[in-house]
């Protein structure tokens, strides 16, 4: 995908216009001394480009520019974008944008679009459309969501951050969005899966999800009858104790055939004995007859006791009176005493008949109380047991009901059990879609073995040119890993990456890698990576981060290989064998921004460097980005 700034602009608060100017199919090299703003050029394209975040520095830089601008070609087209400078550290939503890359004055810049507008022509420049998604989610990306054309940027940066260091080649920023973007969108872009296998993908996944999610179902379903058959084997037990059926089958079939039956006749299975409640009645009456007649008989009894009592008194009474009558009738013969002494006679003759059958009468009701008491006795041994067979009767009867409640609710849920064999076509279809899809979307592991292959050839190439300055890795094989997308080397006929050590020696891996995965990219007509390249200070390992000390490390001039200032002219001759390549052999276009602190002899020594770096300007004696 051809793609190259033009220009960079900053339209400054002082009235000027500061301009950049690269040139396409060059190595763009701005030079010059640490705090001039090199670093901050990657940054503001990427501000221009849309970019959510930025570490545009405030002092010397934003506090002196009004817009920031790029004007670019890509593909076939020219565009100028603006963006007005931060505010409180924060990005604005003001755009200055021209579809055909005029690059207005101080005065007349102005907002005249927004973001919305904008962002839809870049994305289809970089081929992103509708169908550019992600075919998986993660922690900070969604499943389906259409990919950012600023993710492909992640192939053509390399910042100082990230230039020479020993685990990490993609400057994700340390941020887990973009590295998850990266993992996601690698395939899409070297070609091992096409959108249209993204889609096929993201269907796939869906499907995977639903068989799964279909799976646990039949999982759980199975668990469920599997303890559904259990409780039938215990419930026909139960029932069995119950008296309400006979086990002569243990089949769960016949035991939940044999449940039904007792479900759906229950009312003339389960019955009281009413004779046993009859009997009882029968008893009990009988019992309290003799009660009854107990409690009169020791009524009769008592009162019995108290007349005989008031008998013996009036006797005592009538023997007074007649020894009093006795007296008198001696003295006087009156015929009324007389009388009533032959009276008192009589009545003292009773009372001496009755007192006399009293004996009698007391032990005739005293044995009748007793046989009363025994009988009474073995009436209530009866009735308690006939009260515990009826009770124990009442229990089974409990019981069986209670067990006809247990029995419907099981029976109730053996009815949901039936969708069972529906979930298992559910699974059978989505087992064949997935069948389907992965048919169509062939050998993903082959196609990525065969990609890797292919890219560490071409990387493998980058390696040799550079051999001498690996040192004692010279002759090391490119071993790409597409996990942590990441290149290390493996010894020759060997199959075991080894630790690579030295700064030096990552920045080479570094730059082989990048310029490897370009030369892939263009060679295989990628349509979403731009051919273009942003390096900050490659030279980092010899200079540091202090880039005024231009005294190099061991050894002097660029004679010896091994030397500091031999191995960063041995990179510059890599971007210039990488540029003639893309330009010569596959004629195609590639455009390299580098930002340094070399100084410029390294290549207008040398002819071959010289033709093909630019120098886009020196910011070193009092020269900087913004000129104030």
């Amino acid at each position: 995908m051809r793609f190259c700034i033009n220009k960079l602009i900053l339209w400054q608060k002082n009235g000027q216009r500061r301009e950049l100017e690269f040139l396409e199919n060059k190595i763009n090299i701005i030079t010059g001394d640490s705090g001039t703003g090199k670093s901050e050029i990657i940054s503001i394209i990427e501000y221009c480009l849309f970019s959510s975040e930025t570490d545009i520095t405030e002092v010397k830089i934003n506090e002196n520019v009004e817009w920031y601008g790029i004007n670019f070609t890509v593909n076939q087209n020219t565009y100028t974008i603006a963006r007005y400078k931060l505010i409180d550290n924060e990005p604005s939503d003001k755009y200055y944008f021209s579809p055909i890359g005029i690059i207005p004055d101080n005065e007349e810049i102005k907002v005249n679009s927004a973001e919305q507008t904008i962002k839809p022509i870049i994305e289809s420049e970089f081929g992103v459309t509708e169908k550019t998604i992600f075919e998986y989610g993660g922690r900070k990306i969604s499943p389906g969501s259409k990919i950012s054309f600023r993710y492909f940027l992640m192939f053509c940066i390399q910042s100082g951050d990230v230039i020479s260091n020993s685990r990490i080649f993609f400057d994700t920023k340390n941020e887990l969005r973009n590295q998850e973007a990266l993992d996601r969108i690698f395939d899409l872009v070297t070609g091992i899966k096409s959108e249209e296998d993204m889609a096929l993908s993201d269907e796939l996944e869906k499907q995977k999800k639903k068989l799964a999610s279909f799976e646990r179902k039949l999982d759980r379903e199975s668990e469920t009858l599997r303890s559904f058959n259990k409780k039938v084997r215990l419930l026909a037990k139960e029932a069995a104790d119950l008296g309400m059926m006979e086990i002569n089958d243990t089949s769960d079939t016949f035991l939940l055939t044999e449940l039904n039956r007792i479900k759906s006749s229950y009312s003339q299975i389960i019955h009281v004995d009413d004779s046993m409640v009859k009997k009882l009645n029968s008893l009990l009456k009988e019992r309290n007859n003799k009660v009854s007649l107990k409690r009169k008989l020791l009524t009769f009894n008592n009162e019995f006791d108290l007349y005989l009592k008031l008998a013996v008194q009036e006797k005592e009474n009538l023997i007074s009176a007649d020894k009093f009558t006795e007296e008198f009738s001696n003295v006087l013969d009156v015929p009324e005493i007389n009388l009533l002494k032959a009276q008192l006679d009589v009545e003292l003759e009773e009372i001496k008949k009755v007192t006399k059958s009293k004996s009698r009468i007391v032990s005739k009701i005293q044995k009748q109380i007793e046989k009363l008491d025994i009988e009474i006795l073995e009436l209530n041994k009866k009735i308690d047991l006939l009260n515990r067979n009826i009770n124990k009767s009442n229990k089974i009867v409990q019981k069986q009901w209670r067990f006809i409640g247990q029995l419907e609710i099981i029976l109730s849920q053996m009815e949901e059990m039936k969708t069972m064999e529906d979930n298992t076509n559910q699974i059978k279809q989505y087992s064949d879609s997935i069948e389907t899809l992965e048919g169509k979307l062939g050998d993903y592991k082959e196609r990525k073995v065969e990609t890797t292959q292919v890219i560490n050839e071409i990387i493998q190439g980058y390696l040799d040119f550079i051999g001498v300055s690996l040192e004692d890795y010279n002759g090391y094989k490119a071993d790409f890993d597409h996990r942590s997308k990441a290149l290390r080397l493996r010894p020759p006929k060997s199959s075991k990456h080894t630790k690579v050590g030295s700064s030096s020696n990552h920045m080479f891996l570094h730059l082989c890698l990048f310029l490897g995965l370009q030369d892939f990219f263009i060679n295989n007509d990628n349509k979403y990576i731009p051919s273009w390249l942003v390096l900050d200070q490659p030279s980092r390992p010899y200079y540091g981060s202090d880039g005024d000390r231009l005294v190099l490390g061991k050894g002097s001039g660029s004679t010896d290989y091994k030397t500091d200032e031999a191995k960063i002219k041995n990179m510059l001759h890599l971007l210039v064998e990488f540029s003639n390549i893309i330009n010569n052999e596959y004629e195609e276009t590639f455009q390299i921004i580098m930002l340094e602190h070399i100084p410029t002899t390294y290549w207008t020594t040398d002819e071959i460097l010289n033709e093909k770096i630019h120098l886009v300007e020196e910011f070193r004696n009092g020269n900087a980005l913004v000129r104030l």
